[in-house]
């Protein structure tokens, strides 16, 4: 009985932290830059001065921060400036603050009722970006305080909602995706990793982020080109496709990528 009423306590309290939400905001020290983040290997599909994650479980999670860099000849990409862990409180919202010049952060906790009073966000519970500061009401806690206390000082609007874009859009979930990327990259030849990605993919709906991923595994530079050309039909973010031609180190590449792209229907 004593065996039982622990392993029902241990359940329960499984259950209870399973349940149990928290909120994430991102935002770096300068409040300008453009960034997107993602939250334990799921990206998604919004860019701000901010990012607010909702619904989310409480406890350590891995955070990434992508900022929108330009090559020169003037397309954006983004650029992973900050990976490393955080933790969220359960009815707590945590405030984030990457400063890139010093590579230190701020963060704070606030009560989600509290912050959401102050800060609507639209479609709350899901995901949403900001490009306007935002003014930091109620009793904050300092976490860990590495660099000067966060300075904001306008109120933003409700933000639309932004999806895991592994969710939203395509159909390669992040599980199918890491078994796909270890099995071609078991292959030993480009033409023999092509094969296997292409058998693979060909019923599969891929973001832009992921052909990106994808193209890494290849040793040559035609590879790449062949694979994110034969990619853009299995695309859902085409919009974004032209980001891809950051990923070639030779002009010829860029330009090839490029003309590519503009012959597609609908461009």
């Amino acid at each position: 009985m004593k065996k039982l009423f622990i392993v029902l306590m241990l359940l329960a309290a499984g259950f209870t932290k399973s349940m149990g939400q928290s909120m994430l905001k991102v935002s770096l020290r300068d409040n300008a830059t453009q960034i997107s983040v993602s939250v334990d290997d799921r990206h998604f599909n919004k860019r701000g001065t901010s990012i607010t994650v909702g619904e989310l479980p409480y406890g350590s999670h891995y955070l990434k921060i992508y900022a929108m860099e330009y090559s020169r000849r003037g397309r954006g990409y983004e650029e992973v400036i900050y990976e490393g862990r955080v933790k969220t409180y359960n009815g707590m919202i945590t405030l984030f603050v990457f400063d890139p010049a010093t590579g230190g952060n701020d963060i704070q906790e606030m009560e989600i009722d509290a912050y959401t009073a102050n800060h609507p966000i639209a479609g709350k519970g899901r995901f949403s970006g900001s490009s306007r500061n935002e003014v930091n009401n109620g009793n904050n806690t300092n976490i860990n305080n590495n660099n000067t206390a966060v300075n904001n000082t306008t109120t933003e609007p409700a933000s639309p909602v932004a999806s895991p874009v592994s969710e939203k859009f395509g159909t390669f979930t992040d599980s199918k995706f890491n078994q796909l990327k270890t099995k071609a990259a078991a292959k030993s030849t480009d033409t023999q990793k092509m094969g296997v990605l292409k058998d693979e993919l060909k019923n599969e709906k891929v973001t832009t982020n992921q052909v990106a991923d994808i193209m890494d595994l290849f040793i040559f530079e035609a590879s790449k080109v062949e694979f994110a050309k034969w990619a853009y039909s299995i695309t859902v973010d085409p919009e974004y496709f032209s980001d891809l031609e950051s990923k070639f180190a030779y002009k010829a590449s860029q330009d090839d990528l490029d003309k590519f792209i503009k012959e597609q229907p609908g461009h």
